[in-house]
C-alpha cells in the first residue's frame, strides 16, 4: 500500500494533468523551477571585502540541469573584486549547499544568511581545511587567507555563473 500511494486500501493521485495543461516551452526554457537569486549588499562599516548576503529574494534566474535536485541551490551577485578575472563585480554565481566542499573548487564562505543582518560573505578557493579554520586563496589577492570556521561555518560550492554581460 506505502509503494502504491494507497491510503485505506484506496489509491490517491497526487498528480494529474490534462494534455491541454501543459504549456508550452519557450526556447531556452528548461522546464525546471527557476533558482531564486538572494539580496546582496556591500559590507558592513569596517570590512575591506566581502559582501553581506542577506536570505531575502530579489529575482530569479534560470535553472540549469544538473541542479535539477538540489532543493537549497541559490543564485548570487558578486559585489567585491578580490577574485577579480575569475569572477566580476555583479557575475552571478550558482551556488549548491547540498553539495559538501571539496578542495581546489571554489566556495561561498558565508554565516547565516537568515540573521537579520545578513551574513559576511568571501567567495574563494577552498585550500584545505582543519577542525577549526578554513584556507582559502582569492584571486586577486597574493598568498592564503585563513577563516574562522565559527565567523564561517558555511563552505558552499560554487557550481557554475552567469557573466554579467
Amino acid at each position: 500500500d506505502w509503494l502504491l500511494e494507497r491510503e485505506n486500501g484506496q489509491t490517491q493521485i497526487y498528480h494529474k494533468r490534462e494534455i491541454g495543461d501543459r504549456k508550452p516551452l519557450r526556447q531556452g526554457d528548461t522546464g525546471l523551477a527557476p533558482l531564486l537569486l538572494y539580496r546582496v549588499a556591500l559590507s558592513e562599516k569596517g570590512r575591506q571585502d566581502g559582501f553581506m548576503l542577506r536570505a531575502e529574494k530579489v529575482g530569479e534566474v534560470e535553472r540549469p540541469e544538473f541542479l535539477r535536485f538540489s532543493e537549497k541551490a541559490f543564485a548570487a551577485k558578486v559585489l567585491d573584486d578580490k577574485n577579480a578575472r575569475i569572477y566580476r563585480r555583479r557575475d552571478i554565481i550558482l551556488v549548491d549547499p547540498d553539495t559538501p566542499p571539496i578542495e581546489d573548487e571554489d566556495c561561498l564562505f558565508s554565516g547565516d544568511p537568515n540573521a537579520s543582518s545578513g551574513a559576511h560573505s568571501l567567495l574563494g578557493c577552498l585550500i584545505r581545511s582543519t577542525p577549526t579554520l578554513w584556507i582559502i586563496r582569492q584571486y586577486a589577492v597574493k598568498g592564503e587567507r585563513d577563516l574562522s570556521k565559527a565567523d564561517y561555518p558555511n563552505a558552499w560550492p560554487i557550481v557554475g555563473r552567469y557573466h554579467r554581460r
